[in-house]
């Protein structure tokens, strides 16, 4: 289905709270070159009084460093507004008791963690004797995979006081027209080889959805979630009550891809691009 909101997409006409992934959905990838046509439809939701707010699960930049990227590429909008699971991560560390973290990930959370008051280690440190304090491994972006650094996280993770949390868990992601594993892939692989499930703090976790409705002020069955992945955007936000618009600008450019999901979980509309809204 395609054209303008309140040009037969039904609720959407009326929808006036917004969630918004951002590669492949506003801009390209992680050139953040901005889709044809995506900064004007931002704009003229902003000045309609729309809400908008960003549900990502980018972790190679703070909160504040993406609300400046994504604003230089025409997408205007607070720090606040941006939810993510490294968003999340502080209050998750705080409440499972965690004081001390090693990472696999970017710089970026190495700098929310230190700044929540978490110790971030090297994996190449070892930890010392087991003790009843509970730590973490945390797993973010990465560009590369390095089998020794995996095989050192995977032996980490093995330990019974060692939690798993996971950023996010997406399938695959595009970077310059390349289909690349998403983070999903590498943290799948720790799992098993850690024989443990990791906590998923960003995508698909419903309750990064449930606080996307708390950050626009809205309940979840006003809010519209956009996306180019129909696997980790859109089925966890149907199943939390949202409206879901597909958009096949990003990673699939083939609507045929939402046959591999149960009726109940596809997207309620999809459109070339959210230039058509």
């Amino acid at each position: 289905m395609s054209g303008r909101a309140g040009d037969g997409l039904g609720p959407l006409a009326d929808t006036r709270h917004w969630l918004f992934d951002v590669e492949g959905t506003l801009v390209r990838d992680k050139s953040y070159a901005p889709l044809p046509g995506a900064p004007d439809t931002w704009r003229r939701l902003r000045e309609r009084g729309d809400g908008l707010a960003i549900l990502t699960n980018n972790t190679t930049h703070t909160r504040e460093e993406l609300a400046a990227r994504l604003a230089e590429a025409g997408f205007p909008l607070d720090p606040e507004r941006i939810v993510s699971g490294q968003g999340r991560l502080p209050a998750v560390l705080r409440e499972q008791g965690v004081r001390e973290a090693w990472l696999l990930g970017p710089p970026a959370l190495r700098r929310v963690m230190e700044a929540a008051g978490v110790a971030v280690r090297e994996l190449d440190e070892a930890p010392a004797a087991a003790g009843a304090d509970p730590r973490a491994l945390v797993i973010g972006f990465l560009d590369a995979i390095d089998v020794a650094r995996m095989g050192r996280a995977a032996e980490l993770a093995t330990r019974p006081e060692f939690r798993i949390l996971a950023l996010h868990k997406s399938r695959l992601y595009r970077d310059g027209g390349r289909v690349v594993p998403g983070l999903g892939a590498w943290v799948a692989a720790i799992e098993h080889a850690a024989g443990k499930e990791a906590r998923v703090l960003g995508k698909p976790a419903p309750e990064l959805f449930r606080e996307g409705a708390r950050v626009l002020g809205a309940p979840t069955g006003a809010v519209c979630m956009v996306g180019d992945d129909p696997f980790a955007d859109l089925a966890p936000a149907r199943a939390v009550g949202m409206h879901t618009l597909f958009v096949l600008s990003g990673k699939y450019d083939d609507a045929a891809v939402l046959d591999g999901l149960p009726a109940a979980a596809r997207p309620d509309f999809t459109l070339s691009s959210i230039a058509a809204l």
